[in-house]
């Protein structure tokens, strides 16, 4: 079990509205003196965030307007996506898809970097490689990998662990610990510590997982009290 000491600090201010940032701390009292006034379904998240033996829970549905950099290992990759072309080269071939139309790959065990924009690009190396549920090179430990500006219709990123994620001009919502909702307006996030999954399609970005802090511009909106 990860044991993050995490404090939280909530900042009102008239012109920016509501930013939560959930900093490092050691001190539980002095954190609480903070939450004078406010509601508590707020307190209670952030109290909890203050166990060194919890993590924050996090979900959230967001749209994304700038690319998407991960450098991080993962578990398991999922990619769907129309041939259109795009060139793989997997250990040291390539590989072509020419009687296919509708393609699903799996990456297993990869480490990298994943690039997501209007189009994907991935770099590194995995152990398992599948093409709609055949595993291409069964009899190597490693596989290197590489595709670039392949078009596609739903990535899915499975067991991911990323030290910080840092995204700008977002909008939608994020669940922190089912217990606080923040809308995002073209706002910005950046989660640390973050282990789960990340699934993209077109322009949506959604992630479920745990995080040790969260710092964003966005305003809460709606308390769960649970």
């Amino acid at each position: 079990m990860r044991k993050w000491k995490i404090g939280a600090l909530i900042a009102v201010a008239a012109i920016a509205g509501l930013a939560i940032l959930a900093a490092s701390k050691t001190n539980s009292e002095g954190i609480t003196g903070m939450f004078t006034g406010l509601s508590s379904g707020i307190s209670d998240v952030l109290q909890k965030s203050v166990n060194p033996e919890a993590d924050i829970k996090i979900e959230a549905g967001l749209a994304f307007k700038k690319p998407i950099e991960l450098s991080w290992p993962a578990d398991d990759i999922k990619i769907d996506f129309k041939n259109t072309g795009a060139e793989w080269f997997v250990g040291n071939e390539k590989l072509t898809f020419s009687n296919l139309a509708d393609i699903a790959v799996e990456i297993e065990s990869f480490s990298g970097k994943i690039s997501i924009d209007k189009t994907l690009t991935i770099s590194g190396t995995c152990d398992k490689f599948f093409v709609n549920n055949v595993n291409i090179k069964p009899k190597e430990s490693q596989l290197n990998i590489n595709v670039a500006g392949l078009s596609f219709d739903k990535i899915k990123i499975s067991n991911i662990v990323i030290d910080t994620l840092s995204q700008e001009e977002l909008n939608g919502k994020i669940d922190v610990d089912n217990k606080v909702q923040i809308a995002l307006e073209n706002e910005s996030l950046e989660i640390q510590n973050y282990i789960g999954n990340i699934e993209i399609s077109g322009e949506n970005l959604a992630i479920n997982g745990t995080i040790s802090q969260i710092r964003t511009t966005g305003t809460i909106k709606t308390l769960i009290n649970k």
